[in-house]
């Protein structure tokens, strides 16, 4: 359904970035360090830049990032990922080998 969501490559650091963002949800761009272009690349996170007008001014501007609803797509597709490819094997072999060894246990 969603291809992209296969080429996004999250390194553990990147990945605790933003599990602490779902509770902290605005964040300073010192939280982010090296990951922030990454994650600006991968769409998983947005810039909040209050513009007041285009002329520069002498006062430092509060940017700040927060999580966008791609990441949060994207955490469901690989929860869905993990139940298809790891869990339900595991659950249909573990009750295959119950089935076997009842039916083994009746016969004998």
């Amino acid at each position: 359904m969603y291809s992209d969501f296969e080429e996004i490559y999250l390194i553990p650091s990147e990945k605790f970035k933003l599990f602490c963002m779902r509770f902290k949800k605005k964040v300073k761009r010192e939280f982010l360090g090296k990951s922030e272009r990454p994650l600006m690349k991968y769409k998983l996170i947005t810039c909040s830049y209050p513009f007041v007008d285009t002329t520069p001014s002498d006062k430092a501007v509060e940017i700040t990032f927060s999580l966008t609803e791609k990441y949060f797509r994207y955490c469901a597709y690989r929860r869905n990922k993990f139940f298809d490819n790891k869990l339900w094997p595991l659950i249909i072999s573990v009750v295959a080998s119950v089935i076997t060894s009842l039916i083994t246990a009746q016969l004998l």
